[in-house]
């Protein structure tokens, strides 16, 4: 999806690295990729993270910039590597990574310069995996305390996520979103049970959060805004690999918030893209206006 530019600012912190699969090589990280989606969709992305002084790091660099996202504020490291990690694609829906550790992203630091950033901006995404280290998880906590608008993308990759700061940085978000196994887990972690919609009235209650999105894989999306709850069928689609679509909803959830959008369209919209990624190898292809436009028109 394409639009204009909007005059709206987004900081993206986080992990980016190479995911590596028997197929090759190709950038990725959570919030690398959502900071690529952003920057397509209009809103001007910049990137708080953190690279090797070595080739892959570079060639990451090279490579956001092609994306248009500023790379300004992404440091490099002398002594820690550029992440690699490996992706068993052998289950489409289910995609297992492995992690390289320690690595560059795991020392981010705080700036003057990146806490100005961080400031002036309209939306602050962070996920738990680059909170993984306590270095890069003490200049997140930093950035969150003076970000406007916070979104916690839960994106669990096991073993690295912990209750004790999950929890904080839901008590610090605005909006999380987070797929079914990760609302089950936290809400095992307080000993609450029931079913989804409980779970996410519980969850948004129990942190004053302004909303929750909860993806569903081929099932579709909910999204709790206060205590309305909206649900969104997924589309059916020829599966290629999900890598990267929840990064794209969150993506196009964002870019229509910030569009003042109504919650239905924000959610069909999220979506849409969504499924529209998962019919690509890779996590950031070019999405255009009219993919969006034939997939809901096919089956809405």
């Amino acid at each position: 999806m394409e639009n204009s530019a909007l005059n709206k600012k987004a900081v993206c912190f986080g992990e980016i690295l190479w995911d590596i699969t028997p197929e090759g090589s190709t950038p990725g990280g959570a919030p690398m990729n959502v900071a690529a989606h952003l920057q397509n969709f209009g809103v001007h992305v910049s990137m708080i993270s953190r690279i090797g002084s070595d080739k892959l790091g570079n060639e990451l660099e090279s490579y956001l910039k092609t994306k248009n996202v500023n790379t300004k504020y992404i440091q490099y490291d002398d002594i820690h590597s550029t992440c690699k990690v490996q992706a068993d694609t052998s289950d489409k829906e289910n995609v297992k990574y492995i992690f390289d550790t320690p690595t560059a992203w795991d020392f981010i630091e705080v700036t003057q310069q990146n806490k100005k950033l961080v400031k002036e901006a309209d939306v602050f995404v962070f996920g738990s995996l680059a909170s993984r280290d306590e270095h890069s998880r003490k200049a997140l906590l930093e950035l969150l305390d003076i970000a406007k608008y916070k979104v916690f993308d839960v994106n669990f990759r096991s073993p690295f996520y912990e209750k004790e700061y999950v929890k904080l940085f839901l008590e610090k978000s605005n909006l999380a979103k987070m797929n079914e196994e990760e609302l089950e887990i936290i809400c095992r972690w307080f000993n609450f049970y029931g079913t989804e919609e409980e779970q996410l009235t519980y969850l948004r209650r129990k942190f004053k959060l302004e909303a929750i999105c909860l993806t569903k894989g081929a099932e579709g999306a909910w999204l709790l805004e206060g205590d309305n709850l909206y649900k969104q069928d997924g589309f059916p689609i020829e599966v290629v690999d999900t890598i990267g679509a929840g990064d794209s909803f969150l993506a196009t959830y964002i870019t229509m918030w910030l569009q003042d959008k109504e919650p239905e369209e924000r959610l069909i919209n999220a979506c849409a893209v969504g499924a529209v990624v998962s019919a690509f190898k890779g996590a950031n292809p070019k999405i255009k206006v009219d993919d969006i436009f034939s997939i809901m028109a096919q089956y809405t």
